[in-house]
């Protein structure tokens, strides 16, 4: 362990972040190779930052016949007290974030749901915006909304630095477009990710809408 900059060597490198992030999810025994193809990497580039890992103590390596195996090691200080605890409370950032904006609309909202690269991102590419579909009951709740949207749009900048994108209808008008098979309300079925309320199709059978439909 380096006792000056301990982070520019153990999280300076992505491949590194990657396989620690696996690592503790997983808590399995696994070869480098196994490894590398759960995360994405070439299994030199795996190696090498494995290798690293190891010589830090902060991975344990074995050999069973011809495989290196891998694993965290438990009771390395770093790894249990500092890496363990950070990589818990990444998990936690998209909760936090979902909370933050549950709280601020779910008393005008049928259903808020999160879209795009906040919820499918690989790692690799910009997710500066939060796209979210916020379904409100009526006119009424709609104008409450937009008077709220400015002021949460703020909050999320500061709080997380990112851009909040929202996409506001009404209960009546997402019927409507759910039932013509609207392109984007069919993607964002297909890969968003309900944070309060209801699904989709509850909406859509739901008697919310209904008397709408005449």
């Amino acid at each position: 362990m380096y006792f000056q900059n301990t982070f520019d060597t153990v999280l300076g490198q992505r491949s590194k972040v990657k396989l620690l992030r696996y690592l503790f999810s997983c808590q399995d025994e696994l070869t480098g190779r196994q490894i590398a193809k759960k995360i994405g990497l070439s299994h030199l580039k795996a190696h090498h930052a494995l290798k690293e890992l190891a010589e830090q103590g902060i991975v344990c390596v074995k050999i069973v016949g011809n495989a290196m195996i891998y694993k965290i090691n438990p009771n390395n200080l770093l790894a249990r007290d500092i890496l363990k605890p950070l990589f818990k409370s990444e998990k936690e950032l998209l909760f936090i974030l979902s909370d933050h904006i549950t709280k601020r609309f779910k008393i005008f909202a049928v259903s808020l749901i999160l879209f795009g690269n906040v919820i499918h991102s690989s790692g690799e590419e910009n997710v500066n915006n939060v796209d979210i579909l916020l379904i409100v009951r009526d006119e009424m709740n709609l104008k409450a909304v937009e008077k709220e949207v400015e002021a949460e749009i703020q909050e999320i900048y500061q709080s997380f630095g990112n851009y909040l994108r929202p996409l506001i209808i009404k209960a009546d008008e997402f019927y409507r477009r759910y039932r013509v098979g609207d392109p984007m309300i069919t993607q964002i079925e297909k890969t968003g990710k309900v944070i309060y309320g209801k699904s989709f199709s509850e909406i859509a059978n739901g008697t919310e809408v209904a008397y709408k439909i005449a």
